[in-house]
């Protein structure tokens, strides 16, 4: 992802409930939740734990009450709370589009993934020391995959239970 510009994951059921995972300029990962106003909560990585113009595999992760942001397997953030969201309205990957105007990712992704259980046997702990493998292989649908993107010059949906997924505006595709 090129840094100067943010990349978005944002689900919305309506304002003002939402919640969006974020690729900030300074290279920090943000993770907000809002439910209607009443309660929300927010988890932010240091500054530069995603570095500019390198891949790198990112996770979020929730377990019981603790959330993590993982940068290439090392856990980058913490949050503990007990709020928890269904949302029923749209996933939008690459974009946050609210009150605020629509802005778009500037950047790269590959293998978008969301998945029901905690495939990388992940603890998150407010000490950052937790560690999880990274995926050398493009992932597999299993019974708890919910979407699964492997974005390689199609944006099919390879889970077990397909949804239907739509491109809204232009993209380029990438060979490298």
């Amino acid at each position: 992802m090129a840094l100067g510009t943010r990349g978005y994951m944002f689900l919305s059921q309506g304002t003002p409930q939402f919640q969006y995972y974020q690729v900030a300029t300074s290279g920090s990962l943000s993770m907000y939740i809002d439910n209607g106003g009443a309660a929300y909560f927010r988890m932010d990585s240091a500054a530069g734990v995603v570095v500019n113009n390198e891949w790198q595999h990112i996770a979020w992760v929730k377990k019981g009450a603790d959330y993590g942001f993982y940068v290439n397997g090392k856990q980058v953030a913490h949050v503990n709370s007990s709020l928890t969201k269904n949302y029923s309205g749209p996933l939008i990957v690459g974009a946050f589009s609210a009150s605020l105007g629509t802005q778009f990712t500037d950047g790269w992704m590959d293998e978008l993934r969301i998945q029901k259980s905690n495939i990388f046997s992940a603890q998150p702990v407010s000490g950052l020391t937790d560690r999880i493998t990274v995926p050398t292989e493009p992932p597999e649908a299993d019974a708890d995959t919910k979407l699964l993107l492997h974005l390689d010059q199609n944006i099919t949906d390879s889970s077990l239970t397909p949804k239907t997924v739509t491109m809204n505006g232009t993209f380029v595709w990438s060979t490298t």
